[in-house]
């Protein structure tokens, strides 16, 4: 009889109660919607985000096939699921030194025009949802390459997340060869 009691419980516990609807219901009257969703990682100790409609996955680093006659940012091939893609090193693509590979490194697959992509950064940090007034337009900060990759800028309460433009991150020409 104990053991139909907890198991009466259980099933109870995971009901929706007053309380949560009321709690949902007050977030939606006092308009908690997010216009933007993205994911964030570290590349160099900043925090940078990308939507996260452009998306596939988050896989561990794996060994990469380097490709001769490519930029160096290109750090190679990887097979995924049994398709090759490149493999793009954020921080070189970015202008920044190289770093040697730790355990927290991870590949985001990123899909531009149904093509994946893979973007080598140091550390995924979370999911962040944004509404477009938290976005500001990119800074002009001069003529360098590296600006036109970004999107914007996010703000949270406590910090700032460099958006990219995955589509300008991922295209590039073979005359910027090693």
């Amino acid at each position: 009889m104990a053991d139909s009691a907890d198991s009466l419980r259980e099933k109870l516990a995971g009901l929706a109660t007053e309380e949560t609807y009321l709690n949902a219901y007050a977030r939606r009257r006092t308009g908690d919607r997010y216009d933007r969703e993205l994911i964030t990682f570290t590349v160099a100790g900043e925090t940078y985000g990308i939507d996260i409609a452009r998306m596939q996955e988050i896989i561990k680093l794996r060994p990469i096939t380097e490709v001769p006659r490519v930029p160096a940012f290109v750090k190679g091939v990887v097979a995924v699921r049994g398709q090759v893609i490149p493999a793009i090193d954020l921080r070189m693509r970015l202008g920044l030194a190289p770093a040697e590979l730790a355990p927290a490194t991870r590949i985001l697959v990123c899909v531009v025009d149904d093509e994946p992509h893979g973007l080598i950064v140091d550390r995924v940090a979370s999911v962040v949802r944004l509404r477009n007034e938290q976005v500001e337009a990119a800074p002009a900060l001069g003529a360098g390459g590296e600006v036109t990759l970004l999107s914007g800028i996010g703000r949270t309460d406590d910090k700032l997340i460099i958006l990219l433009d995955v589509p300008a991150v991922v295209t590039f020409s073979l005359e910027e060869t090693k």
